[in-house]
């Protein structure tokens, strides 16, 4: 995370931007190209799978964008609780608080106060 400016545009000026910055419009269609595609496989994890692996595919989907490997594994930038987990996946606290107790028991994770480390394995089996 770092200190952000936000501006807004209208949808002319925005069209106008894109026109005469091709290579700018080209980097904002990759992004949002790539946000398509996690949200596509988000929803695929919600289909198919139940929460142990969705908490796993979003583990190690943050730690590969956001992880520093340290003594084999992953540790997660951001501070990361229970809560915000679930939030990110529409469940329950208490229901991502016990699959995250089962994970670190089976060493798929580790868990300190609002940090996550994913074992390093993971991200290379997750590719």
């Amino acid at each position: 995370m770092q200190p952000t400016l936000v501006c807004s545009i209208s949808e002319a000026q925005f069209d106008r931007l894109m026109i005469s910055r091709p290579n700018l419009a080209l980097k904002f269609l990759k992004a949002v190209s790539e946000r398509l595609k996690e949200r596509e496989e988000q929803l695929e994890q919600i289909a198919f799978n139940g929460l142990r692996e969705q908490v796993i595919h979003l583990l190690t989907m943050l730690s590969s964008k956001f992880g520093i490997i340290v003594d084999g594994y992953a540790l997660i930038d951001l501070p990361l609780t229970h809560q915000e987990i679930a939030n990110m996946l529409g469940v329950t606290r208490e229901a991502v608080s016990g699959v995250m107790s089962g994970l670190v028991k089976d060493g798929v994770i580790k868990t300190s106060r609002k940090s996550v480390q994913v074992d390093a394995a993971m991200l290379t089996r997750s590719k």
